[in-house]
C-alpha cells in the first residue's frame, strides 16, 4: 500500500480554515459532544495529549483505504504511551466545538502547543508519512509483531521545525519517529481501537 507524506507549515493565528485543516498540535474542532460517552462525561483522560488531526477532504483526492471525508483525531496518553485514535464521519454539520485549550495543561512543563498546517504532495518521497506499508528503512524491535499491520501515521522527527515541537515528557525525542500502527483488516472497516503505538529512535 503506497503511503502518502506530508510536511507542516506554522499556524501563525487560528481562523475558521485552520480550526479544520490537518494539522499537529494547536486547536482542534469535534462534532458536538463528540467526546462525550452515553453518562455525558468526556472520553479523553487528563493524560491524552493530542498530537493531530487529519481532515480526510484533504486527502480526498489520493487513493487510500479512508472515506473521503471525516477527521481522524491522534492523541498519546503521556503516562502509559498508550494510542487513542478517534474518528469522526462528518464535521460538516456547523456543530463543532473548538478546544483551543487542549494541550494547556501540558504546556508549561512540555513546550508550546501552537498548531502547523499540513502540507499534501503526491511527489514527496519523504518527511511525515500516513497510511501506507509499514517504512522497510525502520529497523522495529524484534517483539514487536507487524504482520498484518500498516502504518496509520509515522511522525519523522529530523523534519520538524524545532525538536520542543512535540517534545514532552518521557516522549521527549528529537531524532526519531513517532509510530502508529493498524492491522489493514482494522483500517478497512475503521476500527482503531487496537491501534499501536511505538517511540522509535534512530
Amino acid at each position: 500500500m503506497k503511503g502518502i507524506y506530508f510536511t507542516q507549515s506554522k499556524i501563525e493565528q487560528e481562523t475558521n480554515e485552520t480550526y479544520v485543516c490537518s494539522k499537529f498540535l494547536g486547536s482542534p474542532v469535534f462534532p458536538q459532544d463528540f467526546l462525550l460517552n452515553k453518562n455525558g462525561e468526556c472520553i479523553l483522560s487528563e493524560s491524552d495529549y493530542f498530537i493531530m488531526q487529519l481532515n480526510l477532504e484533504d486527502i480526498s483526492n489520493i487513493e487510500t483505504p479512508l472515506p473521503k471525508k471525516g477527521m481522524l483525531y491522534f492523541f498519546v496518553n503521556v503516562d502509559t504511551l498508550k494510542p487513542r485514535v478517534l474518528y469522526a464521519k462528518s464535521i460538516d454539520d456547523g456543530q463543532l466545538e473548538v478546544w483551543d485549550d487542549i494541550n494547556d495543561c501540558f504546556s508549561e512543563e512540555y513546550g508550546e502547543t501552537q498548531g502547523y498546517k499540513l502540507i499534501f504532495d503526491e511527489n514527496l518521497d519523504e518527511g511525515h508519512y500516513i497510511v501506507g506499508d509499514v517504512n522497510p528503512d525502520i529497523d522495529l524491535e524484534t517483539d514487536t509483531d507487524i504482520d498484518g499491520y500498516v502504518t496509520l501515521l509515522e511522525i519523522d522527527f529530523l523534519s520538524l521545525p524545532t525538536d520542543n515541537m512535540l517534545r514532552f515528557g518521557e516522549m521527549g525525542i528529537s531524532d526519531g519517529r513517532y509510530i502508529f500502527l493498524i492491522k489493514e483488516d482494522d483500517l478497512k472497516k475503521l476500527k482503531f481501537s487496537k491501534v499501536k503505538f511505538i517511540d522509535k529512535e534512530d
